[in-house]
């Protein structure tokens, strides 16, 4: 057990991926939040360091509450961070470049193992609230969109690499 029902993913404590779990999609989040606070609503929530944190109470293709109207079969990542942030000032706890390469590395494995359609069913909780009339409230990497598909795009790239070394 980790952070008040989240495990910490590491050597010690494995990724959790279940088969038959029914996924379609991702959608990148922050939480609003400081640092090494974790919510429920995302089944994964990644800390300033780079560390992934996996919800304890929620498997990926569980519906959780992290995008109105989009939760059934989409998983929720969630960077923690930018606590009072607005458009102009990212504020004392702004996204971390390594929280976004671990929130990365995490969705290219979510897309194969899933089998999700990247880069359509991979998206920001930007897109989404642009999609349903309510983006002034949630803007949750908005111009970050076309870099975080673009580094998901380079890991789903490097694993395909690897597995097919390994012969996978």
């Amino acid at each position: 057990m980790g952070k008040d029902g989240f495990t910490k993913i590491d050597k010690n404590n494995l990724l959790r991926l279940p088969n038959g779990d029914h996924v379609i999609g991702i959608v990148f989040h922050w939480t609003a939040s400081r640092y090494s606070q974790f919510f429920y609503d995302y089944q994964f929530c990644v800390d300033f360091d780079g560390s992934i944190w996996q919800n304890n109470n929620a498997d990926p293709g569980d519906t959780l509450s992290h995008t109105w109207h989009r939760n059934t079969g989409r998983v929720g990542i969630a960077c923690s961070s930018m606590y009072n942030a607005t458009s102009d000032n990212y504020g004392d706890y702004p996204w971390t470049k390594k929280q976004m390469e671990a929130m990365c590395a995490l969705a290219a494995k979510i897309v194969i193992k899933y089998k999700i359609k990247f880069p359509d069913e991979v998206n920001t909780h930007a897109f989404w609230a642009r999609e349903d009339g309510y983006f002034g409230e949630r803007w949750d990497f908005d111009i970050e969109t076309p870099m975080i598909k673009n580094k998901v795009a380079w890991y789903i790239k490097q694993l395909e690499l690897l597995n097919k070394k390994k012969g996978i």
